[in-house]
């Protein structure tokens, strides 16, 4: 790629004079200002090519309706071409659902719901890489929710294979109360041609099932994972989980559908992931807990013979002590240990599976981060009058990530924590949580911290990331497979003058990330180089 108008920053000379002892090298190439509205902000980079890289902008009116302009940006990062998409339907705006680079095209996806025809239609549209103009939108999905109110239209989700030559389109069709669940499954192949598609009925009262993830294998096999809850809709009831897992798959076209109930015995299920092999066996993998579904207390892994569907493998593995101690203080570590001296639960707080990421030898990573949120009333009473008011903040936690690596044969070979501590008011967590990718082998995560972090050594707790543009790093950290840590600057904001959004930062190619930075109204994207 030629970078030859963008300002590079050599990272390791911003903080370290020891730069043999980092284990990467990396150049930071940023491109020009983008002067945007405070309205507008990134949704998603959805791809790129040889030319550069494509994202989608939005933009929210006074009327909270939002606009979607598909962006163009040259390997120099400079603007190529930019177009709002014109996504109406009989004068009135679609909403937009969601974007894919696929087949080294790209596709857009909006749905309308009509308040006439009672018909909510799933549109594709694929756009021209070298105009960013639109084909005319094709419907592909309909929810016919007559009789229903407004807000019970349906909602649309997608998957892809892991291979990209098929898309999952999975539709939840209206309710009625104390009705069976129902839902319809659209495959398509990598030139959104539809493959099969089949409406399904299970046996679960509305609000009684969840859908907490799916995956469609390179042939078009789907499998859904489902949170079943007994008889109401509840976590706990008398001290023990009201809920169970169920696995739905459907093989032949959708002309076969197999349901596996999934449980670990006398432990609370607080996540649980899916992915298909390359045998077409399936993983599931997440956390347990022995007291209820806010804390976690170990990993489990169980694998299913894609023909009998019997569970083959079934393993599970506490956290160890040192692992759980990580990153507290030395009061906090003696408080657990004293709990544990006491054979009282010590469980993680608030951690939620992020992701299952499958290797190529039929081994996962498990990725999970803590994630909370906080609501804070402050009472304020006016000295002269005596009114009081109340202001509502909502604090957005986002804290350590975990990395835990399982083999194929089910054995959970180790548990790393990678200290990060990150808190922001009334924004969503915008420039908090992680970007991940994978380089040889290796897992890498990027995140907004604290320069006081950068020798962290392990011991101890973190200090808490200010998520400033004045004030912060970004941090790399990289996880081997054989759970090695390392951590290493990246920049510091004020050199940028930015504040990184990790959550649409992408990879790009296995050295290559793009970065997305905003403060106020100035936004600049960078390419990030990774070498050995």
């Amino acid at each position: 790629m030629n970078y030859s108008l963008a300002i590079v920053i050599t990272i390791s000379s911003l903080f370290y004079t020891e730069l043999n002892a980092q284990p990467y090298q990396l150049t930071a190439r940023w491109g020009e200002e983008i002067k945007a509205n405070r309205r507008t902000t990134l949704n998603d980079i959805i791809g790129s090519d040889e030319t550069g890289f494509y994202a989608i902008r939005t933009k929210a009116s006074m009327f909270l309706d939002f606009t979607f302009t598909l962006e163009h940006y040259g390997n120099d990062l400079r603007p190529i071409n930019s177009v709002e998409l014109e996504l109406t339907t009989n004068g009135r705006q679609r909403t937009g659902e969601f974007a894919l680079f696929a087949n080294n095209e790209i596709y857009i996806f909006s749905s309308y719901a009509d308040p006439q025809t009672r018909i909510n239609d799933l549109y594709v549209q694929q756009v021209s890489k070298k105009t960013l103009q639109a084909t005319p939108p094709v419907s592909i999905a309909k929810i016919d929710f007559n009789g229903q109110k407004r807000r019970n239209d349906g909602a649309f989700e997608f998957r892809q294979s892991r291979d990209k030559s098929k898309l999952l389109i999975y539709s939840k069709l209206p309710f009625e109360k104390n009705e069976p669940e129902k839902f319809e499954l659209l495959v398509l192949d990598k030139e959104m041609k539809p493959l099969w598609q089949k409406q399904i009925t299970i046996p679960y009262r509305d609000q009684l099932f969840d859908l907490e993830s799916m995956r469609i294998s390179n042939d078009g096999e789907v499998h859904l994972l489902g949170l079943v809850y007994k008889d109401k809709r509840t976590e706990i009831r008398k001290g023990e989980a009201n809920y169970s897992y169920e696995l739905l798959s459907y093989y032949d076209k959708g002309t076969r559908e197999e349901r596996t109930p999934l449980s670990l015995a006398g432990k609370f299920i607080t996540d649980m992931q899916i992915g298909i092999l390359d045998n077409k066996d399936i993983v599931c993998a997440g956390f347990y807990s022995e007291t209820g579904t806010l804390t976690i207390k170990g990993t489990y892994f169980l694998k299913l013979d894609a023909k009998t569907r019997t569970v083959i493998t079934n393993t599970s593995k506490e956290f160890e002590l040192d692992f759980i101690t990580q990153n507290l203080t030395e009061r906090e570590a003696r408080k657990v240990g004293r709990r544990a001296e006491n054979d009282k639960d010590i469980e993680l707080f608030q951690f939620q599976l992020d992701q299952l990421v499958v290797d190529n030898t039929g081994g996962v990573f498990m990725i999970g981060e803590q994630y909370f949120i906080k609501r804070r009333i402050t009472t304020i009473r006016n000295p002269t009058t005596g009114a009081v008011t109340t202001r509502n903040d909502f604090l957005y936690y986002y804290n350590d990530i975990i990395t835990i690596r399982i083999n194929a044969s089910g054995e959970i070979l180790w548990s790393q924590k990678i200290p990060k501590r990150q808190l922001s008011t009334n924004d969503g967590g915008a420039s908090s949580s992680y970007t991940f990718g994978v380089r040889n082998g290796q897992l890498l995560f990027m995140y907004n911290d604290s320069p006081e972090n950068i020798n962290y050594n392990g011991k101890g707790p973190v200090a808490r990331a200010e998520l400033n543009p004045n004030y912060g790093i970004v941090m790399l950290c990289s996880v081997s497979g054989s759970g090695e840590v390392k951590r290493q600057p990246v920049f510091g904001t004020k050199e940028v003058s930015v504040l990184i959004r990790p959550k649409v930062c992408e990879q790009i190619s296995s050295n290559e990330f793009v970065l997305f930075g905003q403060r106020g109204k100035k936004q600049q994207f960078a390419i990030l180089n990774i070498k050995d």
